[in-house]
């Protein structure tokens, strides 16, 4: 992905900046931080972008090994950018309105939406044979944080892995 890094990195850094004193997503948050997220964020485009956000009680959910295999096979951007979906601002509303069937990710992959009325919108994958636990999680925290028309923020309490990448 060949991107200009200094395209809307302000705004996502202001987001998160935003998120940061909230105590349910300091695990993602500090990841972050360990990361170089100005470049990670500056890497998507500029303009609307929808991201979900992991809580803390995805990394309760996930598998330690599924984390280890991120980090050792140098997987932290793609999984990251899995959570991020550029072109447009999807609010909650905007989600339950629209029911759309699949969004399309920063790494032009798509990612999966179910709606199953009594519970709310899941984003991600279902489980396969090659995966332990499904990927799908469940929106959480709607419209996190908001800035209508360009950016929204949906925690969610699981982490998405990409179709391809099995632990």
């Amino acid at each position: 992905m060949c991107l200009d890094p200094s395209l809307g990195a302000g705004e996502y850094e202001q987001a998160f900046n935003e998120i940061l004193p909230n105590v349910n997503y300091s695990e993602t948050l500090g990841l972050l931080q360990s990361e170089d997220v100005a470049t990670l964020l500056g890497q998507t485009p500029a303009g609307k972008v929808t991201v979900f956000l992991p809580n803390n009680q995805a990394y309760l959910n996930a598998y330690y090994t599924a984390i280890d295999m991120i980090f050792s096979n140098n997987l932290i951007d793609t999984v990251g950018f899995y959570h991020i979906v550029s072109g447009s601002v999807l609010d909650y509303n905007t989600l339950l309105s629209s029911h759309p069937s699949s969004l399309t990710t920063v790494l032009g992959l798509q990612l999966p939406v179910t709606f199953q009325p009594s519970v709310g919108i899941f984003v991600g994958q279902a489980s396969t044979a090659a995966q332990i636990e499904p990927s799908a999680a469940l929106i959480v925290q709607p419209n996190l944080y908001l800035v209508p028309g360009e950016v929204v923020v949906h925690g969610i309490n699981n982490i998405l892995f990409p179709p391809g990448i099995m632990y």
